[in-house]
């Protein structure tokens, strides 16, 4: 009876020892989770201020910021994890199957992840450019982290892969904030040259959009079958771009026709012979 009794106390010894230290064991959990989340707000916004004097792209800002917030996360749920006496290894293998079963079926979607971050990393274009990609162009709406999208001058939205587009040739028509006009018009052989390149400079300095400072330059370009072809160069800001160069095709047309200057076309002469008397028709 006496050994039943100091059984029973052993046991009742034990199971208060193991209670005290799995209560323990909880408190300290607890309290990894809650210091360890106010650490991690605290050094997320440090980062969040070292992002901010860099003046990153808000995209790529957002998502490095939720990066390490969930790296943070993880290594305190490891901590806990520990604590509780659970075996990590186990939790660590699986979690690298995973990912590799993950990378390998969104191979497409990790290169356009991969391509977006040199995007907003590099910066060869940023929101409110105007862009030429292959047989695409317009003005950039947003750069995600796996698509950019572009909106074209008559309201289209285009989704570009940051995956095809960080490897492909493109033109920036908006990143030094000014660009060439380039107009060419083509009058008669018999045009007073000089004249007709007069009217083109006074229509360049008449416009107010146009840079003068930055030089105009009315030139012949190219001697053509139907006449001579000539060229004129002018600088204006890239936003005025489009609305600068239909109305100065217009007011070349306007002002060529009060002066009497012929901007020839095509034409096609037909000669009707009368055949003599005795030939057959």
């Amino acid at each position: 009876m006496s050994s039943l009794i100091s059984e029973l106390q052993k046991l009742s010894s034990e199971a208060g020892e193991n209670t005290a230290r799995y209560f323990g064991r909880i408190l300290i959990c607890l309290i990894i989770f809650f210091v360890g989340r106010k650490v991690i707000k605290y050094f997320v916004r440090l980062v969040d201020k070292s992002f901010a004097r860099t003046k990153m792209e808000e995209s790529l800002k957002g998502f490095l910021l939720g990066m390490i917030r969930a790296a943070l996360y993880v290594m305190m749920a490891m901590a806990i994890i520990d604590q509780l006496g659970i075996g990590t290894s186990t939790i660590v293998a699986v979690a690298g199957t995973a990912s590799l079963s993950i990378g390998l079926a969104l191979q497409g979607s990790l290169a356009n992840f991969a391509g977006g971050v040199l995007i907003l990393l590099m910066k060869p274009f940023v929101v409110g450019d105007y862009i030429t990609a292959g047989t695409d162009a317009g003005t950039v709406k947003s750069i995600d982290i796996f698509y950019t999208r572009l909106v074209t001058p008559d309201n289209r939205t285009i989704v570009i892969p940051n995956g095809s587009l960080s490897n492909m040739s493109l033109t920036n028509s908006s990143s030094t904030g000014t660009r060439r006009l380039d107009l060419a018009v083509n009058v008669d052989y018999h045009t007073d040259l000089e004249a007709a390149k007069e009217i083109l400079l006074g229509l360049a300095k008449a416009d107010p959009r146009i840079l003068t400072n930055l030089g105009a330059f009315a030139f012949v370009n190219e001697l053509k079958e139907s006449g001579v072809e000539l060229g004129l160069h002018v600088w204006v800001d890239s936003l005025d771009y489009l609305a600068v160069k239909f109305a100065l095709t217009e007011e070349i047309h306007r002002a060529f026709q009060e002066k009497g200057i012929e901007i020839p076309y095509n034409k096609l002469d037909v000669n009707l012979v009368t055949p003599k008397n005795g030939e057959e028709k």
